[in-house]
């Protein structure tokens, strides 16, 4: 079921199984998200074997950054030790 809501002109919201709000035409962000078992796998692949930063990789998968510190941190794939551009590689 699709819900638009436009109580306010310029803000639309739609809802249908992920939220997602728009501003003058630019999508916002979108909650609830999921990825498939491919596109994770590429995930973990991009981590363990290319330098591409958190950020590049959440660009390229269309997914926000926090999904791929999540995946970082549930497979350890890198290892940050504090640092935000320079990590190890585990395993």
């Amino acid at each position: 079921m699709l819900r638009i809501s436009t109580d306010i002109p310029h803000i639309q919201v739609v809802t249908a199984g992920a939220v997602g709000c728009a501003w003058e035409g630019v999508i916002m962000g979108r909650q609830g998200c999921s990825l498939s078992d491919r596109q994770i796998k590429t995930i973990i692949r991009l981590l363990a074997s290319t330098d591409m930063q958190i950020g590049d990789i959440a660009d390229r998968m269309d997914c926000s950054k926090s999904y791929i510190i999540w995946i970082n941190r549930k497979y350890s794939v890198r290892l940050y030790e504090g640092k935000r551009s320079s990590w190890k590689l585990t395993g």
